[in-house]
């Protein structure tokens, strides 16, 4: 009994959590608050922003320092090939579904929604319901 207790604790110090992430998935990391006199909040981990023009949707999740982590948009060929329309409800639900699975692809499980200037109706919210549906939450861990 005593060599198993043995092997157990070196199996703990062994063991070390090398993912960079990890205070960030616990909740245990401080948010960049940025400064009160930048006209937006930088208070988040990842941001999830939507972009609607006449022809095109497009969404981005990016970091505090503005890097873009995941893009989606209809103007890829791959996305836009098999639509009718590139900007319309349609559009806008699967440029959501795709977000939310590349999300999930990339250990995204949380994002902040930056809704801007645009009404919470139509394209947007077919967008916001497609990517909630597939498992992501839009409120990230608070601290």
């Amino acid at each position: 009994a005593a060599r198993s207790k043995a092997a157990a604790q070196s199996v703990v110090v062994l063991a070390r959590n090398r993912n960079p992430r990890s205070l960030e998935l616990q909740g245990l990391k401080m948010k960049p608050r940025g400064f009160s006199t930048h006209a937006e909040s930088q208070n988040f981990f990842h941001r999830l922003s939507l972009n609607l023009t006449n022809k095109h949707i497009s969404s981005i999740v990016e970091s505090p320092q503005r890097n873009v982590v995941i893009s989606t948009s209809t103007e890829e060929p791959s996305i836009g090939s098999q639509l009718y329309s590139r900007s319309d409800k349609c559009a806008a639900q699967n440029i959501g579904k795709i977000m939310a699975q590349r999300c999930k692809e990339s250990g995204i499980e949380r994002v902040t929604w930056d809704i801007g200037h645009k009404q919470y109706r139509g394209k947007v919210k077919s967008f916001i319901d497609a990517f909630t549906k597939e498992g992501i939450s839009l409120k990230e861990i608070g601290v």
